[in-house]
Protein backbone atom coordinates (compact mmCIF):
# COMPACT_ATOMS: atom_id res chain seq x y z
CA UNK A 1 0.00 0.00 0.00
CA UNK A 2 0.84 3.67 -0.72
CA UNK A 3 1.16 5.51 2.29
CA UNK A 4 0.11 9.10 2.01
CA UNK A 5 -1.22 11.99 4.42
CA UNK A 6 -1.90 15.76 4.99
CA UNK A 7 -3.06 18.35 6.96
CA UNK A 8 -5.63 21.28 6.60
CA UNK A 9 -5.98 24.30 9.59
CA UNK A 10 -8.89 25.56 9.93
CA UNK A 11 -9.89 29.27 12.36
CA UNK A 12 -12.68 27.10 14.03
CA UNK A 13 -13.36 24.89 17.60
CA UNK A 14 -12.71 20.87 16.78
CA UNK A 15 -16.57 20.16 17.10
CA UNK A 16 -16.82 22.71 14.50
CA UNK A 17 -14.38 21.05 12.37
CA UNK A 18 -15.37 17.96 12.73
CA UNK A 19 -18.68 19.19 11.88
CA UNK A 20 -17.27 20.44 8.45
CA UNK A 21 -15.20 17.05 7.42
CA UNK A 22 -18.52 15.42 7.94
CA UNK A 23 -20.18 17.25 5.34
CA UNK A 24 -17.34 16.77 2.46
CA UNK A 25 -17.80 13.48 2.99
CA UNK A 26 -20.90 13.75 2.52
CA UNK A 27 -21.03 15.73 -0.44
CA UNK A 28 -18.16 13.51 -1.92
CA UNK A 29 -20.43 10.16 -1.19
CA UNK A 30 -17.77 9.15 0.38
CA UNK A 31 -18.24 6.05 2.76
CA UNK A 32 -17.97 6.12 5.98
CA UNK A 33 -16.63 3.22 7.90
CA UNK A 34 -16.41 4.02 11.36
CA UNK A 35 -17.00 7.06 13.69
CA UNK A 36 -16.01 8.56 16.94
CA UNK A 37 -17.45 11.98 17.87
CA UNK A 38 -15.83 11.73 21.10
CA UNK A 39 -11.98 12.25 19.65
CA UNK A 40 -13.23 13.63 16.53
CA UNK A 41 -12.04 11.15 14.36
CA UNK A 42 -13.86 8.61 11.43
CA UNK A 43 -12.64 6.53 9.14
CA UNK A 44 -13.57 6.72 5.67
CA UNK A 45 -12.83 4.76 1.90
CA UNK A 46 -12.20 7.05 -1.66
CA UNK A 47 -13.70 5.30 -4.44
CA UNK A 48 -11.40 4.13 -7.26
CA UNK A 49 -10.71 6.34 -9.80
CA UNK A 50 -8.49 7.17 -12.54
CA UNK A 51 -5.18 4.29 -12.21
CA UNK A 52 -6.21 3.76 -8.55
CA UNK A 53 -8.49 0.96 -6.50
CA UNK A 54 -9.20 4.23 -3.88
CA UNK A 55 -7.80 3.86 -0.42
CA UNK A 56 -8.70 3.64 3.23
CA UNK A 57 -8.13 6.49 5.44
CA UNK A 58 -8.73 8.08 8.99
CA UNK A 59 -9.15 11.87 9.50
CA UNK A 60 -8.77 13.35 12.83
CA UNK A 61 -9.98 17.25 13.65
CA UNK A 62 -7.50 17.99 16.55
CA UNK A 63 -7.03 21.17 18.67
CA UNK A 64 -4.84 23.51 17.61
CA UNK A 65 -3.85 27.57 18.71
CA UNK A 66 -7.01 29.28 17.49
CA UNK A 67 -8.60 27.08 15.71
CA UNK A 68 -8.20 22.71 14.51
CA UNK A 69 -5.91 20.93 12.39
CA UNK A 70 -7.95 18.43 9.76
CA UNK A 71 -5.49 15.58 9.95
CA UNK A 72 -5.76 12.87 7.25
CA UNK A 73 -3.53 9.15 7.27
CA UNK A 74 -3.77 6.17 5.43
CA UNK A 75 -3.05 4.38 2.16
CA UNK A 76 -4.50 3.61 -1.63
CA UNK A 77 -4.95 -0.50 -1.79
CA UNK A 78 -2.75 -0.75 -4.26
CA UNK A 79 1.07 -0.62 -4.05
CA UNK A 80 3.19 2.50 -5.85
CA UNK A 81 5.35 0.56 -6.79
CA UNK A 82 2.93 -1.74 -9.12
CA UNK A 83 0.74 1.40 -10.20
CA UNK A 84 3.23 4.68 -10.11
CA UNK A 85 0.04 6.73 -10.77
CA UNK A 86 -2.02 5.15 -7.68
CA UNK A 87 -0.54 7.98 -5.44
CA UNK A 88 -1.39 10.85 -7.91
CA UNK A 89 -4.68 9.41 -7.91
CA UNK A 90 -5.08 9.21 -4.24
CA UNK A 91 -3.57 13.19 -3.91
CA UNK A 92 -6.49 14.45 -6.21
CA UNK A 93 -9.13 12.54 -4.22
CA UNK A 94 -7.65 13.74 -0.98
CA UNK A 95 -7.84 17.59 -2.77
CA UNK A 96 -11.13 16.86 -3.32
CA UNK A 97 -11.72 16.21 0.17
CA UNK A 98 -9.86 19.53 1.11
CA UNK A 99 -11.41 21.51 -1.08
CA UNK A 100 -14.89 20.65 0.15
CA UNK A 101 -13.59 20.65 3.57
CA UNK A 102 -12.47 24.28 3.52
CA UNK A 103 -15.60 25.49 1.40
CA UNK A 104 -17.83 23.86 4.63
CA UNK A 105 -15.39 26.07 6.60
CA UNK A 106 -15.88 29.50 4.95
CA UNK A 107 -19.75 28.69 5.59
CA UNK A 108 -19.45 27.72 9.33
CA UNK A 109 -17.22 31.24 9.00
CA UNK A 110 -19.63 33.43 7.05
CA UNK A 111 -22.79 32.29 9.61
CA UNK A 112 -20.19 32.84 12.98
CA UNK A 113 -17.04 34.74 12.23
CA UNK A 114 -15.96 33.78 15.36
CA UNK A 115 -15.58 29.97 14.46
CA UNK A 116 -16.71 29.08 17.87
CA UNK A 117 -14.05 30.22 19.30
CA UNK A 118 -13.93 32.22 22.78
CA UNK A 119 -12.58 35.71 21.69
CA UNK A 120 -9.08 36.10 23.40
CA UNK A 121 -9.07 37.59 26.83
CA UNK A 122 -8.84 41.33 27.45
CA UNK A 123 -5.51 41.88 29.14
CA UNK A 124 -6.58 43.05 32.40
CA UNK A 125 -5.05 46.43 33.13
CA UNK A 126 -2.65 47.23 35.72
CA UNK A 127 -3.66 48.67 39.41
CA UNK A 128 -1.67 51.82 40.66
CA UNK A 129 0.08 49.45 42.92
CA UNK A 130 1.38 46.80 40.38
CA UNK A 131 2.68 50.39 38.35
CA UNK A 132 4.48 52.19 41.07
CA UNK A 133 6.11 48.80 41.92
CA UNK A 134 7.16 48.15 38.83
CA UNK A 135 8.26 52.00 38.38
CA UNK A 136 10.05 51.09 41.72
CA UNK A 137 11.27 48.24 40.81
CA UNK A 138 12.83 49.42 37.19
CA UNK A 139 14.30 52.45 39.47
CA UNK A 140 16.06 50.22 42.03
CA UNK A 141 17.65 47.78 38.96
CA UNK A 142 18.93 51.39 37.18
CA UNK A 143 20.72 52.53 40.80
CA UNK A 144 21.86 48.83 40.68
CA UNK A 145 23.65 49.11 36.90
CA UNK A 146 25.27 52.71 38.19
CA UNK A 147 26.79 51.90 41.37
CA UNK A 148 28.14 48.53 39.53
CA UNK A 149 29.79 50.77 36.95
CA UNK A 150 27.22 49.86 34.37
CA UNK A 151 25.90 53.04 33.42
CA UNK A 152 27.22 56.67 33.81
CA UNK A 153 25.58 59.21 36.13
CA UNK A 154 24.47 61.17 32.76
CA UNK A 155 23.16 57.62 31.77
CA UNK A 156 21.29 56.85 34.60
CA UNK A 157 19.95 60.37 34.91
CA UNK A 158 18.79 60.16 31.45
CA UNK A 159 17.56 56.78 31.93
CA UNK A 160 15.65 57.93 35.34
CA UNK A 161 13.82 60.68 33.55
CA UNK A 162 12.34 58.64 31.05
CA UNK A 163 11.33 55.93 33.38
CA UNK A 164 9.89 59.09 35.54
CA UNK A 165 8.42 60.53 32.09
Amino acid sequence: MAELGTERFAPLTPTWGFEALQRALQDLRWSTRSVNVATSGLAFSTPMAGFSWGGSWQAAVLPAPRGCVLSITGASRISSRVNITANAAESRQLGKLLERFSAHVEQMLAMDPTGGLAPEPEPEPRSGAAQAESLADQLQKLGELQAAGVLSAEEFAAAKAKLLG
